[in-house]
């Protein structure tokens, strides 16, 4: 019987902590693109002129958006990406 043999160049191997980051910023990722899809709805825009309490409830999506990590982290690489772009210079 012939062994059979792996190419260990192409094995990945993942620990537990791995795969419960992973699941924990997917989790997150899927509660940023909610909450942001909730702050660009149209309808709530058109309801903000009338109602201060519809305002204040299309803002807090915002809130909620800057209190993730994967979303602070974001922020701060495309804030550092344009202070570095040639636009920013002049």
């Amino acid at each position: 019987m012939k062994a059979f043999k792996f190419d260990k160049s192409k094995i990945l191997v993942y620990s537990k902590g791995d795969l419960e980051r992973l699941v924990r910023d997917i989790s997150e990722a899927d509660e940023i693109v909610t909450l942001f899809g909730r702050h660009l709805t149209p309808v709530w825009k058109a309801f903000e002129d009338q109602t201060s309490a519809l305002a204040a409830f299309n803002e807090e999506p915002l809130r909620q958006l800057s209190s993730r990590r994967l979303f602070r982290e974001a922020q701060d690489r495309l804030r550092a990406s344009q202070k570095n772009s040639p636009q920013s210079q002049s």
